[in-house]
């Protein structure tokens, strides 16, 4: 997640406010967040990385990509290929109940953002949720649901991948 707030715009605001705010928010949803500081003159820069301090189960890490997207088939979410052939493959439990904590702390920075007066632009795993004073509410309980969140494929499914397409090329 970046958060980015002008300094222009918001004179009242500073660097560590905006860190022990987005930390303590973190510490209430128990999460494990990796903050870094990229501010400079012009603006507050914040780079946060978050995950669930104790996993359902072991999880592989999910990177936002454009290529992928979320899809809720029977009511249990799916990552579906965009730009291939469109194949869908279960999300791990685990990875859901991630991206529900995450959908929670997208909502609390956001109302943090408001608490503070704040003009920002943010950017998360569902894209631009904040421009200025006006940012989007995402339903943590199925997130996906009204969000499609992008991943990159996890190292299982990738060697799953590969093994099919050399199978594919076997010809009998």
């Amino acid at each position: 997640m970046i958060i980015r707030i002008p300094r222009k715009d918001n004179p009242h605001i500073s660097d560590d406010e905006v860190i022990r705010g987005i930390k303590e928010i973190c510490d209430d949803l128990d999460l494990k967040c990796d903050i870094e500081d990229k501010s400079n003159s012009r603006s507050i820069v914040v780079e946060l990385t978050a995950r669930l301090k104790k996993p359902v189960y072991n999880t592989y890490a999910c990177t936002a990509n454009e290529n992928f997207r979320v899809e809720l088939i029977g009511g249990k979410p799916y990552c579906v290929d965009i730009i291939g052939l469109g194949i869908k493959h279960p999300i791990r439990r685990g990875n859901y109940l991630q991206w529900c904590h995450w959908a929670n702390l997208d909502n609390r920075i956001n109302e943090f953002l408001d608490d503070l007066n704040a003009d920002a632009y943010v950017k998360s795993a569902w894209g631009v949720i904040r421009e200025g004073r006006e940012w989007e509410w995402i339903d943590p309980e199925n997130p996906v649901h009204e969000k499609y969140h992008s991943l990159l494929h996890t190292p299982g499914v990738q060697k799953m991948r590969r093994k099919r397409a050399r199978k594919s090329y076997i010809v009998e």
